[in-house]
């Protein structure tokens, strides 16, 4: 019956996480990194916690294949739902389906936010078993001695996890025995020594990263569910104690009990954990699709409501990309240029989109910035993805030895040597020319002796534009940039120098209206700017309609109906 509830939680783990977070796998893969070397051995075995750290990135890595993720993750969760039926067997006679499974489902939860470090999982695993195995000496005194000295290399290897370890120690020989169990503080109060002495001598930064779980979350952010797991475990050995005396007895109450418990998990799957997850699901599917370049599924995935400057960005690049830019970039709720590129937030996460955003544009100088910044931003030793941008961008620039320096990191690794090998063959001007894609973004950084270094992205894009035609996105950018901050003095000036050049051959939808909204009292001049038929008449209307209504209260309502999604509309409606 064991296991077959175990084989019930790995499928049911295992089908949810792949079918609703298959996208945060390949997510969580990129923000960390692991190489096959000797010396990476070494650093990361001599930090405190090293041990679930070298775990967590060896076996994050293959994250990257399809179902990989969610199949490690199943087991590692399983595993500790079984350990924890053996830890609470000593307890209690009888296994508890329930309360062995809490603690898990505890982990589940802060699992599934993109800052907890994985190696907190490992950590609390490992734990487990170290108590499982403390467990079983049977002499109080001998028990209390090898304690002592499992929570200290418990905490090289694992981190702050080795203070629950001995708060939870002690608690069980409270729990068995209070006369003894007294004695057993000294665990606890020994780990404080550790942690305090780890801190004194520079080897964690701050204490709370010694004895709390704050040690495997980011440390520039905060969340209480971290702490979820640390408090359900020790709960369940109370729990397990109190039911101690009120066994239920026969087969037959056992399967029934045994059934309740799966119902139970089953509700939780079914309404608690989709709800959950859906949060963050845009933000790791957009990520994935941002980074295949699958500009079509970031558009039809893309809700209308709920999201923020960072997904709008990655929307606006993706019709950018598909030519859509300046015909329908209206048609989602735009946040003025900053829908466009925002700021940085000075977070990894938004240095890896805007290194993106600016490497398709071709602004090379901000893309290797944002590449850089967010490396060292990184706080899981090092980010692929960024150093894959570091070696296109310094390639394009010709700095070749730094590239190179990249590269050589790449080739150890397991997923992406064989894209180090590839890129190691372009280290030449020469090799660069010939490559289509870094060729010609090599090409558009400089036209007659004139190189790109405006300080102000405006320009930067008009040069871009200018140096290679062949790339829409500049001139797409820029002219929904002036659309959208209602400068049509800044878009007039763009029309009379390149419509009807190879730079901007010919006008979408959008700015036809735009052009009717700066010539509105020149209507002579619409056609010799581009304005169809079909839009002139669509202005009469439009006009017309403002009119008949403008005097009435609900004349936004009114108009929004009709000529919501045009560019005259959004001038009049849209007024800060």
């Amino acid at each position: 019956m064991r296991l077959l509830y175990l084989c019930l939680i790995f499928g049911g783990v295992f089908l949810y996480l792949q079918n609703t977070q298959s996208f945060y796998f390949y997510y969580i893969e990129q923000l960390q990194l692991f190489l096959f070397t000797k010396q990476y051995a070494i650093d990361t075995f001599s930090q405190i916690g090293g041990g679930s750290v070298y775990l967590a990135r060896f076996w994050g890595q293959f994250f990257v294949y399809p179902t990989a993720g969610a199949l490690i993750t199943s087991l590692l969760f399983t595993a500790c739902v079984g350990i924890t039926q053996q830890i609470l067997k000593f307890v209690m006679s009888r296994i508890s389906y329930v309360l062995s499974t809490l603690p898990a489902i505890a982990l589940l939860v802060v699992q599934l936010d993109k800052s907890y470090l994985p190696e907190g999982t490992w950590s609390y695993l490992l734990m487990l078993f170290v108590f499982w195995g403390y467990l079983q000496i049977g002499d109080y005194r001998v028990r209390m001695l090898c304690g002592l000295g499992f929570q200290t290399i418990l905490y090289w290897v694992a981190g702050p996890i080795a203070f629950l370890f001995a708060c939870v120690a002690f608690l069980y020989e409270l729990l068995m025995n209070w006369r003894t169990g007294l004695l057993f503080l000294i665990m606890p109060f020994c780990q404080l020594g550790i942690g305090f002495w780890s801190v004194y001598a520079e080897r964690i930064g701050e204490w709370r990263f010694a004895f709390l779980p704050d040690g495997y979350y980011d440390p520039l952010a905060h969340s209480s569910e971290v702490y979820y797991a640390w408090y359900m475990f020790p709960v369940c050995l109370i729990l397990a104690r109190i039911l101690k005396d009120k066994e239920i007895l026969g087969k037959k109450r056992r399967d029934i009990w045994l059934l309740f418990s799966l119902k139970f998990f089953v509700v939780i799957g079914l309404i608690w954990f989709p709800l959950r997850g859906k949060a963050n699901r845009l933000v790791f599917e957009q990520d994935y699709y941002l980074r295949t370049e699958a500009w079509d599924k970031i558009i039809s995935n893309y809700p209308l409501t709920n999201t923020n400057l960072q997904q709008l960005n990655i929307l606006n690049l993706a019709l950018a990309k598909q030519g859509r830019l300046t015909e329908d970039f209206l048609k989602y709720p735009q946040q003025e240029e900053k829908g466009l590129l925002t700021s940085w937030d000075n977070t990894m996460e938004n240095a890896i989109t805007l290194s993106d955003i600016y490497y398709h544009i071709g602004d090379i100088a901000s893309a290797q910035k944002f590449a850089f910044e967010g490396l060292l931003s990184s706080h899981s030793g090092g980010n692929p993805r960024l150093l894959q941008r570091l070696i296109q961008t310094n390639l394009i620039g010709g700095a070749y030895a730094v590239a190179e320096k990249y590269i050589q990191i790449l080739e150890h690794t397991l997923y992406y040597k064989k894209w180090a090998l590839q890129y190691r063959s372009l280290l030449s001007y020469e090799a660069i020319q010939r490559d289509a894609v870094l060729g010609s973004k090599q090409k558009a950084l400089i036209k007659e002796d004139r190189y790109i270094g405006f300080p102000y992205l405006l320009q930067i894009l008009e040069q871009l534009a200018i140096n290679n035609p062949d790339n829409s996105l500049p001139i797409q950018y820029l002219t929904v940039s002036y659309m959208l901050s209602q400068n049509l003095h800044g878009f007039q000036r763009l029309l009379n120098l390149y419509y009807h050049t190879p730079v901007w051959p010919s006008l979408s939808i959008r700015e036809q209206e735009a052009v009717v909204a700066l010539y509105q009292q020149q209507p002579d001049k619409w056609l010799d700017n581009g304005v169809s038929f079909k839009v002139e008449s669509s202005f009469h209307k439009f006009d017309t309609d403002m009119k008949r209504f403008h005097n009435q209260m609900n004349v936004k309502e009114i108009m929004e109906k009709n000529y919501e999604g045009t560019y005259w509309y959004y001038l009049l409606f849209n007024k800060e």
